[in-house]
């Protein structure tokens, strides 16, 4: 079995996440949702990577990526505790205006807006703060209480 780019870079990916979810599982909960959903993201990689898929699962190896991308995008929220941890914004973006002049993913959606991904990227931050896109911690039961 010979993986993809994608699919190392999926991988290196989940197992950094899965490193700061196990860190952080002490003092928040929500972290085991996306423990799980790292596993089950490891175990999709590797099935979609087996010899012999049909149609389907060639199309779904080549879907995968994009599929999960919600997801992986939503885990960021239950891993900075919605808003408890602190985060280095100023410090990036003070980076980022120190090596390209301004500040690139600013002016990139201000130059280039898109209706349609700005729905898509905070259809749930309109839910409140309690709901992730895609992020399996609602099923979970060790977080139902404190979603």
């Amino acid at each position: 079995m010979s993986l993809r780019p994608v699919d190392r870079v999926i991988l290196v990916y989940t197992a950094v996440v899965t490193v700061v979810a196990l860190a952080r599982l002490p003092e928040n909960a929500g972290t085991a949702g996306v423990l799980l959903a790292n596993a089950l993201v490891v175990t999709l990689v590797f099935l979609v990577n087996r010899p012999g898929l049909g149609r389907g699962g060639r199309g779904l190896a080549d879907l995968y990526p994009l599929l999960i991308l919600l997801a992986l995008y939503g885990a960021l929220d239950l891993l900075a505790g919605h808003g408890d941890v602190v985060t280095h914004d100023a410090t990036v973006q003070r980076w980022e205006a120190a090596i390209f002049g301004e500040q690139v993913s600013r002016e990139w959606w201000r130059r280039e807006p898109s209706e349609f991904w700005s729905t898509v990227l905070h259809a749930d931050a309109r839910r409140g703060p309690s709901r992730c896109t895609g992020a399996p911690s609602h099923f979970s039961p060790l977080t139902a209480a404190t979603s």
